[in-house]
Order: C-alpha cells, then sequence, then structure tokens
C-alpha cells in the first residue's frame, strides 16, 4: 500500500476535523454575540428606589356654565305630542337666545316618541277568567337640550326664562372651566417640584444620593364645586324659578395634580 497516499488521507481528514470544530466554536461565537448585542446600551435594572408623591392645586373662577332640560308632552297622537312639544320648546329657545346664548352652544341630546298603555282586566268572579290587555292611551315625546352658558352673570336669568317658558325639568347648572389645560399644567409643575422636594429632603435623611428618575405617574382631579342652589337630586321645578331669577354663585374650581416619581438610589 502506498504509505504517500495514506499519509495525505489522514492529513485531508485531520484538517477537515480541524475545519468543523472551529466552525462549530465560532458558530457559537456568533450566537453568542448577537444575544450580546441585544443588550448593549441597557443598564441593569436599578435595585434601590424610593417613591414620593407630590401634589400641585390650583384654584381659579369658573368661566362658563352647563344647563340641561327637558320637555315632555303625553297626547293621544303623536301629532298633538309633538306639536305641543314643540311650542313649549321653542318659546324656552327664543328664550334663552335673546339672553345671548349662542346657537353652536344649544345642542340636542335627545329626542323620543313611545307608545303609552293602560293594562286593563275584565271584570270576572270565577276561575279561569280571561287575561288582560294593553290598550294604547297615547304618546310621549320627549326632547332635552344641553345648553352651555358663556356668561355666567346671566345663569340666573337663563333658568328664569326656561321657568316662564313652562319647563318643568332642569338639570344643573355646572360651573366649570371652558379652557383648563394651562392650569392643569401649572398644578402638574406644582406637583413634581413638591415630589422633587420631598426627594431630595427624604435622600438627604437616609443618607443617600439620588441617581435618576426610573418611574413617573400622574393623575388630575378637575375637583368641580356643586352650585350653592337649592335643587331635589340636582332638578329643579319650574315654579321655584318663575317669579324671579335665582342667585347663582359662580364660587372657584379647584385643578388638582397628583404625581408619584420613583428614584434609583445610591
Amino acid at each position: 500500500m502506498n504509505h504517500s497516499f495514506l499519509d495525505n488521507q489522514n492529513t485531508r481528514m485531520l484538517i477537515t476535523g480541524v475545519l468543523v470544530v472551529l466552525g462549530l466554536w465560532l458558530g457559537a461565537k456568533f450566537v453568542t454575540e448577537v444575544m450580546n448585542f441585544s443588550y448593549i446600551g441597557r443598564t441593569a435594572p436599578a435595585q434601590n428606589l424610593i417613591s414620593v408623591q407630590g401634589e400641585g392645586e390650583i384654584f381659579a373662577k369658573a368661566d362658563i356654565a352647563s344647563v340641561t332640560y327637558s320637555v315632555s308632552e303625553e297626547k293621544k297622537t303623536v301629532e298633538e305630542a309633538q306639536k305641543l312639544a314643540t311650542e313649549k320648546m321653542d318659546k324656552a329657545l327664543a328664550g334663552v337666545k335673546a339672553l345671548g346664548v349662542d346657537e353652536k352652544d344649544i345642542k340636542t341630546t335627545n329626542y323620543s316618541v313611545y307608545p303609552q298603555y293602560d293594562y286593563k282586566q275584565a271584570a270576572c268572579t270565577q276561575w279561569g277568567c280571561p287575561p288582560g290587555e294593553q290598550v294604547l292611551k297615547g304618546y310621549t315625546v320627549s326632547q332635552s337640550i344641553a345648553l352651555k352658558i358663556r356668561d355666567t352673570e346671566k345663569v340666573g336669568a337663563v333658568l328664569e326664562a326656561l321657568g316662564k317658558a313652562g319647563i318643568t325639568t332642569i338639570s344643573g347648572p355646572e360651573f366649570t372651566i371652558d379652557d383648563d389645560l394651562t392650569l392643569k399644567e401649572q398644578a402638574r409643575a406644582q406637583a413634581i417640584a413638591d415630589a422633587k422636594e420631598r426627594a431630595q429632603k427624604l435622600a438627604s435623611e437616609l443618607g443617600v444620593k439620588l441617581v435618576r428618575i426610573v418611574n413617573y405617574y400622574e393623575s388630575s382631579d378637575p375637583g368641580y364645586p356643586m352650585p350653592m342652589y337649592a335643587m331635589d337630586a340636582g332638578m329643579m321645578k319650574a315654579e321655584s324659578v318663575s317669579s324671579r331669577a335665582p342667585s347663582i354663585p359662580t364660587g372657584e374650581n379647584k385643578i388638582r395634580s397628583t404625581v408619584s416619581i420613583t428614584y434609583e438610589i445610591r
């Protein structure tokens, strides 16, 4: 047998084996590097933490009032009920528009028509009486309107006008701030400053240093004031306002912001 041939064959097998092992090692190394690459730039999760809360409050006078009122009429026919409801609603709308309430601030929130029935049972003195039956007695037409009153000094006059128009169901007023974004930002800034001050004080008392913020949470509460106005569960009868315009104090609204900040410490 040719020893030179065998030597060459063994050499080739040895080289092939080395290349295979080297390839496997390089492949494993490549996979490891890819896995590690995804963590480049990341920091280890913070272990030592403290959390603090801060609060901010801004008070401002309400500049808008919301009032909702409804008309409901029941008659034998839909046409009769609609006519009566429309007449009353038109009178109310004319009254509030005369006081300067803009068309864009008047919105229908509901309009419905539904039948009304009576349940009649025939007189019966024996067992096995026939069942009663529903008998149509008429139709009810209802409409609800939401008003936005931008001149809060006229809220009492608007309620008086609704009462004079024969409106029997009025809800409100609810006093709010039309554009409260700036006030919310101010309250949040106060809350953040309060939280930072508390964090620095706490860190000083603990003998640690604040490293970085790792979590932040914010919540806000508009805190609408209840109107100083005698109502029955928020509803008012027309008789109580038809004689004179009621006095409606506007009061102030409180915009409240609460933040929670978590710091890493060392």
